[in-house]
């Protein structure tokens, strides 16, 4: 009787959190645009910094090498390349 209780309470457990993430996801749906702003200022989060995070994670999707090329750029300034050689344009 006790493994059938165990084995129950397995799918119960596992239905209840679903039940939980379908409804706190209808919240936020349905949340206005006061609770939103509410909400964004319990969290500390500011709507600029949220445009700024979300720029900057954008530039990393379309600009994957963007590091790398800054490095480059800064190495030519200083007359550095990996061949160690001043480029043509140079003269």
């Amino acid at each position: 009787m006790s493994e059938l209780v165990a084995w129950l309470s397995i799918p119960i457990i596992i239905l209840v959190a679903f039940g939980v993430l379908i409804y706190e996801y209808k919240q936020k749906q349905s949340r206005t645009t006061e609770q939103y702003q509410k909400d964004l200022q319990k969290q500390g989060v500011t709507g600029n910094a949220l445009l700024r995070a979300g720029m900057l994670d954008l530039e990393k999707l379309l600009k994957p090498d963007l590091a790398a090329a800054i490095e480059q750029v800064e190495d030519e300034k200083q007359g550095r390349t990996k061949t160690n050689k001043q480029g043509d344009d140079d003269i």
